[in-house]
Parts: C-alpha cells; sequence; structure tokens
C-alpha cells in the first residue's frame, strides 16, 4: 500500500478531477456573484467614472470634486482602462453588473491564456490548466484587488502571458520577437506604468539567468516600446492639456516611505514566505544542497518574496494591490516542480497553496454578505433620490452609491479624499448628499449651511458594511 508521505498532489489531482472541477464551480459562482454585488471602491471609480463620462456623451472627464478640476478633460493616470470600459459601457450600458464583468473578462481571459503557456511548457492537462485559472481567481495576492475590488491590474494575467511568450518562445523569430516587444512596450503605457517597472525588472532578471541573443532583444525591443509609449502619451496628453496634470499626479508615488503594511496585507503573505522558508530548509534536509531543484526554486521564490517589493518601491511606490508581483512569479515558478515531488520531498507546499485558496474562498463569502446586504440599501437609496430630488440637481454621493446614482443620469460628485474641502465650484449650489453612516459626519465637516435628512434606509435590510444610506438636503 502507498504511504500518505509517498503521494504526488500531480498525480493524486490528475485521478480526481471532480475534486478540481467542483471547486472551480464554486469559485466561478462566487466570482460571479462579486461581481454582481460587489462594493465599488475608491480606485475602481478612480479609473472607471471617466470611461462612463465618455460612453455618455460626457467627454473624457472625472467628477472627482478634489481633482484638479471638475469636468475638465481626464489625465490623472494612464488613459487605457477608461478607454477600454468607455468602449465597453457604449456596447452594454454603465453599470456596476456590466463593469465587474469586464474586469472579471479580462482577467479570467488572460488566466486561460496563461495556462495554455504553462500547459506547453510542462506537459499540464485539463486538470492542471483548470487549476492555473482557479488559483488565479482565488488567491488575493495574485487577484491583486482587480476582480473583487476593480482596478487595471486585472490586466496582468494577460500582459504576463504576452511577456512570457515573446521573451521565451523558441519558435519566435528574432524580426517577430523585436516587433512584439516594442508593442509590449507601448501596451505597458497604455495601461499603467507600473507594469512598465515590473516587467522591465522581469525583462533583466531573464537575461541575467541566460544570457541569450533573443532575451536581449526581448529586452532592447521593450525599451524601446516604453520610451515610445511615454512619446505618444505626451503628445496625446499635451494635445488634451492635461500632461503637466498627469506629471504631477503621478509623482505622487515617487519618494514615499516604505509602508510595511502594504508588504504583508494580503492573507497568502503571511502563508508564502513561512512556506517557502520551510521548503528551503526542507530541500537542504533531503541532501544535495543547492544543486537539487526543490532547493534552487526555493531560493528563487524567496529572493523574489524578499526583493520585489522594495525594488519596485525604489522604482516607484510598492502598493497593496501590487501583491501579484511576487505571488504570481513565485508560485508560477515553484508550484510546477513541487507539484511533482511527494508530500514528504516537498509536495505538501501544494496543500500550502491550497490553504490559501481556501482562505480566500472563506473571505470571498464573507463579503458576498456584505454586499448583498449593501446590495438592496443602496437600490433603495438611489430609487428615493429619483423621487425627492428635481433631475437638474448636483448630487454628492459616497463612493459605494456610484453606480446607482449614475444610472438616474445626474450630475454627481465623488469625494474621492474625504479630508480635503472641495472647490467653491462644488459648494455652489450643491444641494443634496446620498452618503453612508460614516461619510456624513466628514460630508457635513467639508460643506457650509444645515444639512437635514430626508430619506434613511434604517429599517430597510440589516446594517451594511459602512452603515445605513441617508439623503441630505441643504435646509435655505
Amino acid at each position: 500500500m502507498t504511504s500518505r508521505l509517498s503521494i504526488v498532489p500531480a498525480a493524486w489531482l490528475a485521478r480526481r478531477p471532480s475534486w478540481v472541477i467542483t471547486v472551480v464551480v464554486l469559485t466561478s459562482i462566487l466570482a460571479f456573484f462579486a461581481v454582481w454585488q460587489g462594493i465599488p471602491w475608491t480606485d475602481e471609480i478612480f479609473y472607471v467614472d471617466p470611461g462612463a463620462c465618455l460612453a455618455m456623451g460626457r467627454g473624457f472627464i472625472s467628477n472627482d470634486y478634489d481633482s484638479w478640476s471638475i469636468e475638465q478633460p481626464w489625465g490623472l493616470s494612464n488613459p487605457g482602462l477608461p478607454l477600454l470600459i468607455a468602449g465597453w459601457f457604449k456596447l452594454f450600458g454603465v453599470g456596476q453588473f456590466q463593469s465587474h464583468l469586464f474586469f472579471l473578462l479580462v482577467y479570467v481571459g488572460g488566466l486561460v491564456g496563461l495556462s495554455s503557456w504553462l500547459a506547453r511548457r510542462h506537459a499540464l492537462g485539463l486538470v492542471g490548466r483548470l487549476s492555473v485559472i482557479m488559483l488565479g481567481l482565488t488567491v488575493h495576492a495574485l487577484a491583486g484587488d482587480s476582480v473583487y475590488h476593480a482596478r487595471h491590474d486585472c490586466f496582468w494575467p494577460l500582459l504576463f502571458w504576452w511577456f512570457l511568450r515573446f521573451s521565451l518562445d523558441e519558435e519566435i523569430g528574432l524580426r517577430r520577437r523585436f516587433l512584439e516587444g516594442v508593442v509590449f512596450g507601448v501596451a505597458e503605457i497604455f495601461v499603467g506604468l507600473q507594469f512598465g517597472g515590473f516587467f522591465a525588472l522581469a525583462a533583466m532578471v531573464l537575461f541575467l539567468a541566460r544570457r541569450t541573443r533573443a532575451r536581449f532583444i526581448a529586452g532592447i525591443a521593450q525599451a524601446v516600446g516604453l520610451l515610445l509609449g511615454l512619446g505618444l502619451l505626451r503628445v496625446a496628453y499635451g494635445h488634451m492639456g492635461v500632461w503637466d496634470h498627469f506629471v504631477r499626479h503621478r509623482s505622487n508615488n515617487f519618494g514615499h516611505a516604505v509602508e510595511w503594511s502594504h508588504l504583508v496585507v494580503s492573507k497568502d503573505f503571511w502563508l508564502l514566505g513561512p512556506a517557502l522558508l520551510c521548503l528551503l530548509l526542507c530541500g537542504f534536509w533531503q541532501g544535495g544542497g543547492r544543486r537539487t531543484k526543490l532547493v534552487q526554486v526555493a531560493m528563487i521564490g524567496l529572493g523574489l518574496f524578499l526583493l520585489v517589493p522594495p525594488a519596485i518601491h525604489i522604482i516607484g511606490y510598492y502598493q497593496a494591490p501590487y501583491s501579484w508581483m511576487v505571488a504570481a512569479p513565485v508560485l508560477l515558478i515553484v508550484l510546477p516542480v513541487v507539484a511533482q515531488l511527494p508530500l514528504a520531498r516537498g509536495g505538501w507546499f501544494v496543500g500550502a497553496v491550497a490553504v490559501m485558496m481556501l482562505a480566500e474562498v472563506f473571505a470571498a463569502g464573507r463579503d458576498l454578505v456584505a454586499g448583498i446586504h449593501d446590495y438592496s440599501e443602496r437600490q433603495s437609496a438611489a430609487a428615493a433620490l429619483v423621487r425627492l430630488a428635481p433631475a437638474g440637481e448636483p448630487v454628492l454621493v459616497s463612493l459605494s452609491l456610484y453606480y446607482d446614482i449614475r444610472q438616474t443620469n445626474r450630475r454627481l460628485f465623488i469625494p474621492f479624499n474625504y479630508r480635503q474641502p472641495p472647490s467653491p465650484e462644488v459648494i455652489q449650489g450643491l444641494r443634496w448628499m446620498v452618503v453612508t453612516a460614516v461619510d456624513e459626519p466628514l460630508m457635513k465637516a467639508n460643506f457650509e449651511g444645515e444639512w437635514e435628512r430626508v430619506y434613511s434606509t434604517e429599517g430597510v435590510a440589516p446594517a451594511p458594511r459602512f452603515g445605513h444610506y441617508f439623503i441630505l438636503q441643504k435646509t435655505p
């Protein structure tokens, strides 16, 4: 009889595909409900609102009340996500479900491509490919807050797949490799500056690991593309008159002190670090020293875990949603190796990753309950606003209400920075607010005059995450 410690995870899963399929179905259901009822948050609205305004014929503008100017051309970050989602909204309408579905489809599409590439490199079967997709949907760091809290980091699987393919695939000729690298560099600038920093580091690491002509050409091409992308962005934003605002806003990400909370914010970091250290010790105890494959991948994993965040911080600013920059390469390097080993020789690392996935499924389920409660109250508050406030009145709304009020076609203002007073332009003529219980005292403190509650969702449903919603009207 085979000892339990001699079980090889890859073989065990291959004999039990129904287990993987069951978890995939469960994960897909949770992802769907997160798309349907996930609570909007700050970064999501920051990137979505210019696209929504463009799709609704209002121009490429933002309604953030503390941005450089209300309802002026938006240029506070890279234009890729707002422009792409504007086209999506034009086809399917503006709304929370449509917005979150866009992020999910981009994310899953990238994971499907990435799993296909890994299947060719490591001879993964259907179970292995489904496992990669499942891993990306469940592990918090891989998601990088891009599925359940929509951000442009949802493009990392797609860009990762593209980068690995044109950098490592041997069948690609040098001319095609160079052209793809240039286009890839432009795409990085189009989507987000953090991708330029991360994949520039990745290109250098690949070349130093194995100095080949193909990898050198891929890296040089990427650098050319980054410069070309910056030039195109400079021309476009200069023509719109927002280049200085873009530089000023992006410059805020430089010169920060290291925020250690950003390094350990994800649940998987608490497991990945100790698990990689144990994997390294396990490899040394088994003998063979640094020559064994297990020790080599454990050292690479720990190196990425310890060096990527400081390196990105030196280039710009390492933020909590960037945790995919560590977890993604670590797991893509380590898992294919340890999955082929018995439990006693390192295969248990697959179990550690499974624990991370279960923790994320639990967290997603818990957030789902909060989202259901919040969803019903948001709908009630939006319907009450339509009844109470004249159609032409501007409205200040809490972030979680953004989609519900945006669909009423009102002129709205969004407070991204609650501590910054609004401009006189916003204060003048504003008579209505729809805010959470958490936001109510903060908003009252920033606006002059007396405000009266004319509607409350208390008693409509259990209190949502940010408290009940109130409609406030300024008294004469």
